[in-house]
């Protein structure tokens, strides 16, 4: 089965078509960290030639999407812990502050379609919607960036949107986590609401702290299952 089965395939350039759909796919989870990646075979199911792919992957690996082995071999990149910390340390900084500045700066109009999402977020956690789970979760958080209207955040921010996303569809589909990170947004948008900064910032950066150790506690927990059938 090709995988540009479900794929509305634009005006552009191969080489682009082929990037955003290996990038949707790393993102999403469909193709998993370490998850290794040949050519040929990728060329194959894509029905494409070497080059526009070569092309692509090398893309990919620029933004440590896929990165390459020691053999020369290349692989879906792991979620690696230091680099998972990194991202996140920056991220609860820098959505804290646009927590704080959303506070400050929202219109009702602002807040009554950050409520309007948050009650999407619910009817999805309720109904166990993971996929949509993921996308109002992030569509919360754009409007909150978009509310705070601070050039400099967007700018960091879509520098690790990329890595966000991506352990974004793992922190949501970790056992649990979801209902737990609802409540997390409830929270934000309380403080939000009630235009106060202080408490937006600590409610945001409490949620992304949590999201991180969350991740952490995941990856620890498939090393030590990776380790054990090693061992077998």
């Amino acid at each position: 089965m090709s995988l540009f089965e479900d794929v509305h395939i634009q005006t552009t350039s191969m080489r682009d078509v082929i990037y955003e759909l290996l990038r949707e796919k790393i993102i999403n989870g469909q193709l998993k960290p370490g998850e290794k990646i040949t050519e040929s075979k990728l060329s194959e199911q894509l029905e494409v030639s070497r080059t526009p792919l070569r092309e692509a992957l090398l893309r990919l690996e620029t933004q440590g999407l896929v990165e390459r082995l020691p053999n020369g071999r290349l692989q879906v990149a792991d979620i690696h812990t230091n680099d998972l910390e990194d991202y996140y340390a920056v991220r609860e900084v820098i959505e804290g502050l646009v927590a704080r500045e959303a506070a400050k700066k929202a219109n009702e109009l602002q807040i009554e379609k950050l409520h309007e999402i948050l009650k999407n977020l619910e009817d999805a956690v309720n109904r166990a919607k993971g996929a949509l789970i993921v996308e109002y979760s992030q569509l919360f958080h754009h409007k909150i960036t978009e509310i705070a209207a601070n050039k400099k955040c967007v700018q960091i921010l879509k520098e690790i949107e990329v890595i966000v996303k991506r352990q974004g569809h793992y922190s949501l589909n970790l056992e649990g986590r979801a209902p737990v990170s609802l409540e997390e947004h409830k929270e934000i948008y309380h403080w939000i609401s009630r235009k106060n900064p202080e408490k937006a910032e600590e409610a945001m950066r409490r949620h992304i702290v949590n999201v991180c150790a969350a991740l952490l506690e995941k990856i620890k927990h498939l090393s030590n299952l990776n380790t054990s059938v090693q061992k077998k």
